[in-house]
């Protein structure tokens, strides 16, 4: 099925769920973050999580575990039964140990040695409310307002104070990736550079998350977007996809090696130079967009999807004053306050409710059955994103949530 197909249909609602056996329980855990109350009531459900003890290859390192149900919320906390959480690069990043944030170490799971749940953001519902909690109320969809919280679960204990209520007029989907690519396409496009309505962004890797992110909050901002994808064999439907979601211009690596590109580019942007780039693969084609810069342009970095270096040629800074940048978003967080990051989340609802943001392409993984099913299911989404080209974000759902 071809990349225009399979988005089309997962935009329609059509996703494909796994379903197995039946849940088994084993070992203890107590609230994410309370230990100090071992007697207070249980929630009703087992709590089942994905784990690792120690970085290294997914694939060896994580594991599929349950444990007893989580006590009920502490002071200022909330229970939540997570709906949906999503697998993103960086949650990848964390597990083999290569990404400079990371979940904290959990020693009131009852296991042998401290593990680590990972996910950076999902979409959870209030089930249960400590004490001194005013804000939320059972029901609530929320999600997180702090990095790394371990969302690949189905309950958590956490506290009220970093979740960011949603409302009801967004999708499950949008929800549960609402907290990283979008407010990360947003902030780039904003933070680095004021650039004026009609003025054009080059970015590569743009049918990427935060690349179809970019796509679709550039327009709202007044902006347009060059954008470059790797070659493939549906590339003609790839770039259609991406046109319909709001891309002005799409272009393979390959072509940008025509002689000509330099001047069809100009044609669009009217002779204005580009005066800001969006890099998350960096390696030689990064090289290349990077010399389509006009002068006192920012490059900003947000990945290297291609593991190779990013190299630009010392010229660009000298003689058309380049500025480099790296963007993390968890850093971004640190630096601000729950006021501007919910300012943020909402903003970014707006749009999803005018429809200017749209779900992404997904495929929803329904966690089921004993924890060695589970663990192949997980194992299974992450070889499927690994080999590249899978077009879709994947989102765990543990069965019954």
């Amino acid at each position: 099925m071809s990349y225009l197909h399979r988005a089309l249909l997962n935009t329609l609602g059509f996703r494909s769920m796994n379903v197995h056996g039946v849940r088994r329980r084993s070992q203890r855990a107590l609230s994410f973050t309370d230990t100090s109350s071992r007697s207070r009531p249980y929630s009703s459900g087992p709590l089942r999580a994905i784990i690792f003890e120690q970085s290294g290859d997914p694939l060896k390192v994580l594991s599929a575990r349950s444990f007893e149900p989580l006590p009920s919320p502490g002071q200022g906390e909330a229970q939540l039964r997570m709906r949906l959480a999503p697998i993103n690069p960086s949650d990848i990043n964390v597990i083999q140990g290569v990404y400079p944030a990371k979940p904290r170490a959990r020693t009131d799971m009852g296991t042998p040695n401290p593990v680590f749940i990972p996910g950076n953001e999902g979409l959870g519902e209030v089930v249960k409310l400590g004490a001194g909690v005013v804000d939320l109320k059972v029901g609530d969809r929320v999600v997180m307002g702090a990095s790394q919280t371990g969302t690949w679960s189905n309950y958590m204990n956490i506290k009220a104070d970093s979740l960011i209520p949603i409302g009801d007029k967004i999708s499950d989907v949008q929800g549960a990736t609402l907290s990283i690519n979008p407010p990360t396409a947003l902030l780039m496009l904003r933070h680095f550079v004021t650039l004026s309505p009609g003025e054009y962004v080059i970015q590569n890797g743009a049918n990427s998350a935060v690349g179809q992110a970019v796509i679709q909050i550039a327009p709202k901002l007044g902006l347009k977007t060059i954008n470059l994808v790797r070659e493939r064999p549906d590339i003609d439907q790839l770039k259609s996809y991406l046109v319909a979601l709001g891309a002005h211009h799409v272009l393979t690596y390959d072509e940008l090696g025509d002689r000509s590109i330099r001047e069809t580019i100009n044609h669009w942007t009217g002779g204005k130079p580009i005066r800001l780039g969006l890099n998350c693969v960096s390696g030689k084609d990064t090289t290349v967009m990077a010399r389509l810069l006009g002068n006192d342009a920012h490059l900003v970095s947000y990945g290297a999807m291609s593991k190779a270096p990013l190299s630009l040629p010392t010229s660009l800074f000298i003689f058309r004053n380049l500025t480099g940048h790296g963007f993390l978003l968890s850093k971004w967080f640190d630096q601000h306050s729950g006021h501007d990051r919910r300012s943020l989340v909402m903003e970014l609802i707006s749009m999803m409710e005018q429809g200017a943001l749209k779900e992404p392409a997904n495929e929803i993984v329904l966690l089921d059955g004993s924890d060695e099913i589970i663990q192949r299911q997980v194992h299974q989404a992450l070889t499927n994103i690994e080999a590249g080209g899978y077009g879709k974000k994947v989102l765990l759902k543990f069965a019954g949530e």
